[in-house]
């Protein structure tokens, strides 16, 4: 799939996510970020609190510059700004990171 695809289709799927907590009126925040074991990363102390959904999955290479992308659009979309976290660019830690997932802190 073409990477431009690949944003697209992570961006949905993690837009479709946020949506419902949105439409609940039931979310305070959400991060994006990447792991090779959503399991391990939703028992990890920082995500206490946190509903994890895996968003895609890929090779590290291109989970990395997905995480970059969607942080980046998350980041200057004023509908996602309010609850998004503010983070960094993303692309650092897990080098073997094979999952990208939007972690959602719900009221």
């Amino acid at each position: 799939m073409d990477y431009s695809l690949k944003v697209m289709s992570a961006f949905t799927s993690a837009k479709e996510k946020i949506d419902k907590y949105v439409r609940e009126d039931n979310i305070l925040s959400f991060v994006i970020g990447k792991t090779d074991s959503i399991e391990n990363r939703q028992s990890d102390e920082r995500y206490e609190g946190y509903k994890l959904y895996e968003i895609a999955e890929d090779t590290p290479e291109i989970i990395n510059r997905l995480e970059k992308s969607l942080i980046l659009l998350f980041n200057v979309d004023a509908q996602y700004n309010e609850w998004h976290e503010k983070q960094n660019e993303g692309g650092q830690g897990n080098e073997a990171a094979d999952k990208l997932y939007v972690a959602i802190k719900p009221k």
